[in-house]
C-alpha cells in the first residue's frame, strides 16, 4: 500500500485486511468492511497513455459504478477474517453466516449459490480468485461460481471434508483434513484448448496434480499465475505447476518452514525463528542488491548501481546485454549515474567514465556504443544520466550534455548551475540562483489529431518544461520520463508535468489535497513512474503514484526510519538505509534472467 493510503485509513482499526489486484478491502472491529484502491476495467485494458485521471477511491454504496458493484453498506457485519479479495472482487462472510461478493460484475461471479432458492448460512471461509470464487460449507464441501473456461471453477470431486482451499488463474486445489489435496481445472495443452476454451495460453504440462503422498497442514497459489506450494507436516515445502519459464518459482529451497506466502514471481516461507527465505524470479537479483555500506545509488532500466565507502562502483541486476554493469574496476568514485542501458560516474578528480550502451547482436546498432556513454573532456561537479542522454555541471557551473540529440536537448541553457536532471523528451536544472530552467521537448497525446494537446477532466497534459510559478527557490530536483520533481528551500516537495496518474500529488506537499499535515523533505527520487522522498523528520519514506502502486515499497520498508538517500530506475528504486545498507523495491517488469535468490533476514 502507498503511503499516503497508510495514512489515509490510520484512524481506522481493522480486525483483517485483504489485498487483490486492483483494490483492498478491511474488516473493520465493529465488523463492517471499508475498500479502497482503483476501478480498473476487466482484463487490465488501462494503458498509460489512455491518461485518465486516477485519483483514490473509496468504495461508495450511494455511487453508481458502470459495471461495479459497491462494497455493502457499513450496516452489514462480517465475520472476522472472513473476507477474500480477488482480481476485479471481493468475498466475505456475513455474522449471519451468509456470503456476499462485489466488485465487478460478470461471469456470475457475484452470483452466490443457494440451497434450492434458500440462502445458505453456513459458510465458514471464502477465497476470491481471478474470475471466479470458491467457498466451504460447514460439512467440509467446496463450492465454486464465476468464470468457467479451463473448468476453474468446477471444485473438487472429493468428498472430503475440506478445510482450506485456494486459486490460481486457470485451476484451483483444496486441502482436506487428512492432509490431502484435490485440484482441479488450467489441463488445457498449449495451443490446443479444450472445446469451449477461449485462451491457449496454458501449458503443455499437468498443473492441476499436487505431490503425491504428502500430507499438507497449508497450500497456497498463485492468483494471477499457473503454480502453487503447499507446507508439509514436517514443515517442508512443495511446489507444483508450471514450470516451462521460470522453473525457480517452483523450486522449494529445503528445510523446514512454519508458513509460506505465494506470489506471481516470487515466493517467501518464515521458519521457526521467523527467518525470511524467498525463492523465484528477481530479475537476476535487482532487488536483491549487494552487501556492504553504500554511499549513493541510482538505477537504469532493470539494473542499478552504488558507489560504496571506498569509492569504487558496484552494479547488479538481472540485464547485462549492453553491458551496463561492467562498471570499471579501478578508480576512486564520488558519484554514479544511470541511464536505460548505460550508466556515468564522476570520479574524484572530475572527469567522467562511462560505461554501457553498446548494441548487442541483433540490434540496429549492433557493436556500437550510444552517445550518452560517451563522455567529454574536462572536469565536473556533479552528473545526471537519462535514458539516452547524459548531462553534467562543469567546474565552471555551465551544463554540458551529450547524447542523443533528439527533443532539442542538447540547447543547453547558459549561466551556471548547481544541480540538473534528465528526463524522457526534457531536461531541468537548478541555477546558481536557486531558481528552475528546463528545455527540451514537451510531450503530449493528440488522440483526436487536430494538433492540440487533450485536456482530460481539467489535468491538462505533459508540461514537463514548464517550470514551477512563484518565489519560491529550489535544492534537489529529479526528472522521470514525462514529469520533475523537486525540493524547495523551505524543504517542501512538489512534481510538475504528466500528472495523470496523480504523480504529482506529493503527500504532505505544499497543494496536498489528502490533508495528510507539514512534511519537510531531504533527498527525492523519481523513475518513469514512481516517486519517493525522504522526511527530513526520521529518514522515513513517502512514496507516490496511485496509478503504479505496484512499483511502491512494501509495508516493511515503509516502516523503516534511517534512510540517508534515494536512487531510482525505470520501474524499480532503491535507498540507502542507516547503516549504508541496500533496500530495492519495485516491479522488475518483462524478465529475461530469471534467477532464484533468498533473503537471509527479515527487513527491520
Amino acid at each position: 500500500m502507498s503511503d499516503w493510503g497508510r495514512w489515509r485509513y490510520r484512524s481506522q482499526r481493522f480486525d483483517s485486511i485483504s489485498a487483490g489486484s486492483f483494490f483492498t478491502c478491511g474488516i473493520l472491529t465493529d465488523g463492517s468492511v471499508m475498500c479502497w484502491g482503483y476501478p480498473e476495467q476487466e482484463n487490465g485494458t488501462h494503458r498509460e497513455s489512455d491518461h485518465r485521471d486516477w485519483s483514490e477511491w473509496i468504495a461508495n454504496p450511494a455511487a453508481d459504478y458502470t459495471g461495479w458493484v459497491n462494497t455493502p453498506p457499513s450496516t452489514v457485519k462480517f465475520k472476522p477474517g472472513s473476507l477474500s479479495v480477488g482480481n476485479y472482487h471481493a468475498c466475505a462472510i456475513k455474522t449471519n453466516g451468509e456470503l456476499v461478493c462485489w466488485g465487478k460484475a460478470g461471469d456470475a461471479r457475484l452470483v452466490i449459490p443457494d440451497d434450492n432458492g434458500a440462502a445458505i448460512t453456513d459458510w465458514t471461509m471464502v477465497e476470491a480468485g481471478f474470475a471466479n470464487a470458491c467457498a466451504i460449507r460447514k460439512d467440509g464441501s467446496v463450492v465454486c461460481f464465476g468464470r468457467q473456461s479451463h473448468n476453474r471453477s468446477a471444485g473438487p470431486i472429493g468428498a472430503g471434508p475440506f478445510v482450506d482451499v485456494t486459486l490460481a488463474l486457470y485451476n484451483g486445489c483444496a486441502l482436506a483434513k487428512d492432509g490431502s489435496v484435490e485440484c482441479w481445472g488450467g489441463h488445457s495443452a498449449y495451443n490446443n484448448p479444450l472445446p469451449g476454451d477461449s485462451d491457449s495460453r496454458s501449458p503443455n504440462v499437468q498443473i492441476n496434480t499436487a505431490p503425491a503422498g504428502v500430507k499438507f497442514t497449508a497450500i497456497e497459489m498463485s492468483a494471477t499465475d499457473l503454480y502453487g506450494c503447499g507446507l508439509a507436516e514436517d514443515g517442508t515445502i512443495h511446489c507444483w505447476g508450471w514450470q516451462l519459464a521460470y522453473p525457480s518459482q517452483t523450486t522449494a529451497p529445503a528445510g523446514s518452514f512454519a508458513s509460506i506466502s505465494v506470489g506471481s514471481f516470487a515466493n517467501c516461507a518464515l521458519d521457526a525463528d521467523n527467518a525470511l527465505t524467498c525463492w523465484g524470479i528477481d530479475d537476476g537479483g535487482l532487488f536483491t542488491p549487494p552487501m556492504g555500506a553504500f554511499e549513493q545509488t541510482d538505477g537504469g532500466d532493470g539494473f542499478s548501481c552504488a558507489l560504496n565507502s571506498d569509492g569504487n562502483i558496484v552494479c547488479w541486476g538481472g540485464r547485462n546485454g549492453w553491458k551496463q554493469l561492467n562498471a570499471p574496476a579501478t578508480g576512486t568514485f564520488i558519484q554514479v549515474s544511470s541511464g536505460h542501458v548505460h550508466a556515468c560516474a564522476l570520479k574524484s578528480d572530475g572527469t567522467v567514465a562511462c560505461w554501457g550502451g553498446v548494441g548487442p547482436a541483433g540490434t540496429n546498432i549492433a557493436g556500437q556504443t550510444i552517445a550518452a556513454a560517451v563522455p567529454p573532456t574536462g572536469t565536473f561537479t556533479t552528473l545526471d544520466a537519462g535514458p539516452d542522454l547524459t548531462c553534467g555541471i562543469k567546474t565552471d557551473g555551465t551544463i554540458e550534455c551529450w547524447g542523443n540529440d533528439s527533443h532539442d536537448r542538447l540547447n543547453e541553457p547558459s549561466g551556471t548551475f548547481s544541480h540538473v536532471a534528465v528526463g524522457a523528451t526534457h531536461i531541468c536544472a537548478i541555477k546558481s540562483d536557486q531558481s528552475i530552467v528546463c528545455w527540451g521537448e514537451t510531450i503530449f497525446f493528440d488522440r483526436e489529431g487536430d494538433g492540440t494537446p487533450d485536456d482530460i477532466g481539467g489535468k491538462g497534459n505533459h508540461t514537463s518544461t514548464i517550470s514551477p510559478s512563484g518565489a519560491h527557490r529550489y535544492i534537489d530536483i529529479t526528472a522521470g520520463e514525462g514529469h520533475t520533481c523537486a525540493i524547495r528551500d523551505d524543504k517542501k516537495a512538489v512534481c510538475w508535468g504528466y500528472h495523470a496518474d496523480s504523480r504529482y500529488a506529493v503527500p504532505g506537499g505544499s497543494d496536498d489535497a489528502q490533508g495528510f499535515g507539514d512534511i519537510n523533505y531531504v533527498d527525492i527520487a523519481t523513475g518513469g513512474n514512481p516517486n519517493c522522498a525522504i522526511r527530513e523528520s526520521d529518514g522515513s519514506l513517502s512514496c507516490w503514484n496511485n496509478e503504479k502502486s505496484q512499483y511502491l515499497p512494501s509495508s516493511e520498508i515503509l516502516a523503516m526510519t534511517g534512510f540517508q538517500s534515494l536512487g531510482a530506475g525505470t520501474r524499480h528504486m532503491c535507498g540507502i538505509d542507516s547503516e549504508g545498507g541496500l533496500v530495492c523495491w519495485g516491479a522488475a517488469g518483462v524478465i529475461p534472467y530469471p534467477a532464484r535468490f533468498t533473503a537471509s533476514t527479515a527487513l527491520p
